[in-house]
This record gives structure tokens, sequence and C-alpha cells, in this order.
């Protein structure tokens, strides 16, 4: 009975659940508001879990571990401080984001379905992912001075295309950048003479580090196409990094029946007319050569 009564007397020791807070500049900051009293790395979870608004923006913070215990977090601002990442997965209640003018290269985002407000301007994004199911709440986002990020994850290109425009001119939105890379381009003069030669335009590129090269399935490495006849042909396009941006995109080459390039060149000069054995004629009634000075030639039969 004694021994019983020994131990019901002992006091009763329960260790706190802590957070821990690597980050000195961070942790100091924490203790100036109030919510830790000693620099020892870790920070009493309970005195943070409950908090909405948090502004620790130049401080001087690399690293924002610890901010994951935050779960009741609405608006943070961290801006102008030295981080590369952030990890902000289980701050679900996030609704504002200001995280401009850091060193971050990559965020992920894709879990904070809350978000209205983001901020990411002057860092150094290779890979932002905004996948949140809900990109239509989103009504400000600002993504600018970001020399490397060329692709977006969203949820919809074309939505966020037409409601964000606050992004780099080499930026663009997709729903797979597969790593953060990813390009647009478009292409012209896709006809070509029975010789098979010609050359192809492909302009419009993002998502790439300029200049390109661009690699044919048959090996070539220029836009120039040289004996290639009508087909599907696919090319990759490659960065000055040498990484690749674009790849497995296809073309459909076609051939004029004829054997004569037909594009329109609104400044193109007429240099003489021939008959069908390259005599030059002008008449009427029957085919003739007209042969302009950018090496198009139309095939024509003047009626009277």
């Amino acid at each position: 009975m004694k021994k019983l009564l020994l131990l019901l007397c002992l006091p009763l020791m329960t260790l706190a659940q802590q957070t821990y807070v690597p980050d000195n500049n961070f942790e100091q900051e924490l203790i100036n508001l109030g919510y830790d009293n000693i620099l020892d790395d870790y920070v009493i979870t309970t005195n943070i879990s409950y908090l909405t608004v948090l502004y620790v923006n130049n401080k001087n913070i690399s690293d924002m571990t610890g901010i994951e215990d935050f779960t009741a977090l609405n608006n943070l601002n961290c801006s102008y401080n030295q981080m590369t990442t952030i990890n902000l997965n289980d701050n679900t209640a996030l609704e504002y984001l200001t995280a401009n003018n850091n060193n971050l290269t990559t965020i992920d985002i894709s879990q904070n379905n809350a978000l209205s407000f983001i901020n990411i301007k002057s860092n150094q994004l290779v890979e932002l992912n905004l996948q949140n199911g809900f990109n239509n709440n989103i009504t400000t986002f600002l993504a600018t001075d970001n020399p490397n990020l060329y692709c977006i994850d969203v949820d919809d290109p074309v939505y966020s295309t037409a409601n964000w425009t606050n992004i780099d001119a080499w930026a663009s939105f997709s729903t797979n950048c597969s790593g953060g890379t990813g390009c647009t381009f478009t292409q012209t003069d896709e006809s070509f003479p029975g010789a098979c030669d010609g050359s192809i335009s492909i302009t419009n590129v993002s998502g790439c580090i300029p200049p390109y090269v661009y690699v044919w399935n048959n090996g070539q490495t220029t836009p120039t196409i040289s004996g290639l006849c009508a087909g599907t042909y696919s090319f990759a396009i490659i960065d000055s990094n040498g990484d690749t941006c674009c790849s497995n995109i296809t073309i459909i080459l076609t051939t004029i029946p004829s054997g004569i390039l037909n594009i329109t060149n609104t400044e193109k000069t007429l240099l003489k007319v021939t008959d069908l054995l390259g005599k030059e004629a002008k008449q009427t009634n029957q085919p003739l050569f007209y042969i302009y000075d950018d090496g198009t030639v139309e095939k024509r039969i003047v009626i009277e």
C-alpha cells in the first residue's frame, strides 16, 4: 500500500509535442512574435498550430522547415528571404501566399485547394505545380521575373492563359510539363516540290532556352529538309543546355502533284513566263509557268 501511495504522489510529467525549426532566423522571428522563448531549434507545436496569419518577410530565412505544423495557416508572407524550396503540402487552409523575391527553384502547391492569391515573382523557379483542382478560385497570380520557368502545370491551360497574364513572355501553361519543360510552336511551309527539297519554319517556341536545335528522326539537325518526300516525320527540339524540350513531335509533309511549289508571297517579283519547253512566252490558251524571284513557280492557263 505504501508503494502505491508513493507512486500516486509523484508529479505527472508530460512532454509537449515539438516542431523542428532548424533555421535560426526563422525561429528567432517566432520568438520575437511570442510563439517561442528559447533558440534551440524547436517550437512547441500547440503554440503555432492555431495561427492563421504569419508574416516573416525580409528576415534572411533560408529554410522554412517547420511550416508544415502551421496547419491552420490562411495567410503566409515569406517574401524577401533566401529560400530555395518550401513545403506547403500540409498547409491546406492556405489562401494567400506571398513568396516573391526568394531563390525558390521548385514549388508544389497542388495540395493547397483554398488558394486565391499567389505572388511568386522574382525567384529562380524551374518547376511550378498549380494543379490543385480549383484553379478557377485563384483570382491573383503573379509569376514574372522567373527566367528559368518555361512551363507551369495547371488544371486548364486555356483558362490560365486567358486569366493569368502576369507571367514571363517565355512561360506557358500545360497539364503536363514533364518536369518543368515544355514548348509550343507553329510551323509553316509544309508543301514541297516533287524534288523533295524545301525548308520548314518553326516559330513561337517556348519552353526551351535558345538557340534551338531540331533533331529529325532521319538524323538531320536543321530545319532544312533535303531528300524528304511526302510522309510523316518526327523531330525533337533541344535547347542550348542540351535538354530535350519537345520530343516525338510529328509533322506531315506533302508534295504538290504537279511538282510545283505553291507558296503565296505578296512581296515576290515576277522574273519571267515560260512555256512547257522553258522558252519565254506570253501566249494565252496554253499552260504557262510564272517564275518569281523567291524561287516559286506558278502554273497558269489564261483563257481568251
